[in-house]
């Protein structure tokens, strides 16, 4: 296999790893795809930034399945830079969800852009940025970035 193409298919695979464990709610195997010293940016999504064991917590309470019974991460348009052991590089999201409003099920549809690094590291590629970028939403009062608890 062309080593830009299996590079490709193995980054597609550790965003798609992500995308899974975040509607999953796999907390477990969301840690793992990140290296150590991690940072993950969700500011600009409506969220925080941290490590993920200062986001995890966090994560889990806002998508408790009791407050967003659903969500589906769908991910295209993945592009990427390779140097070495070293990627960066960006791929395009949309996410309908499903959360609970005033005791009524209601939908909810974003998109935006993850824009990544990742590292090759002994157990395959990990992710040691990521920043989430909301571009549009059905709730148009999301788009404010409103990182309110």
């Amino acid at each position: 296999m062309d080593a830009e193409v299996e590079t490709w298919f193995r980054l597609q695979q550790l965003m798609t790893r992500y995308a899974n464990a975040c509607d999953d709610r796999d907390w477990a195997t969301y840690r793992r795809l990140f290296t150590d010293d991690a940072r993950i940016d969700y500011t600009e999504a409506y969220g925080r930034a941290g490590t993920v064991d200062e986001l995890v917590p966090w994560l889990e309470r806002i998508m408790d399945p009791a407050l967003l019974p659903s969500s589906q991460h769908l991910l295209a348009n993945l592009v990427f830079e390779r140097a070495g052991d070293r990627a960066s590089g960006r791929a395009q999201y949309f996410n309908p969800d499903v959360f609970v409003e005033n005791g009524r099920k209601v939908g909810l549809v974003n998109g935006g852009v993850y824009r990544f690094e990742a590292r090759l590291e002994a157990g395959g590629w990990r992710l040691s940025r990521l920043h989430a970028k909301l571009l549009w939403s059905t709730r148009a009062e999301l788009t404010e970035f409103a990182t309110a608890e």
